[in-house]
């Protein structure tokens, strides 16, 4: 039964071409399979544009809080108005 080979996948420049040259003394044989695209650089985004962004978001969910808050308040007054009539 033949022995299993070891595939090495290269997917960057960290791993030298001759890697397979040195292990020749090893039990075992090397194929080295170019493989892996290059990483694609992605544009980040700016943290101040996101943390403006919470900020926005924080401060529609407080005057949302207030609306409810005051129509509730609004609508308990008249309730009690309505009562001592």
């Amino acid at each position: 039964m033949p022995k299993a080979r070891l595939h090495l996948i290269r997917c960057s420049g960290d791993i030298d071409p001759q890697a397979g040259d040195r292990r020749r003394e090893c039990s075992f044989q090397l194929t080295v399979i170019e493989g892996g695209r290059r990483p694609v650089r992605a544009e980040r985004p700016d943290p101040w544009e996101a943390l403006l962004d919470v900020f926005g978001k924080a401060v529609l969910v407080a005057e949302a809080s207030y609306a409810a808050i005051l129509a509730a308040s609004l609508t308990t007054l008249e309730l009690h108005a309505r009562g001592r009539s």
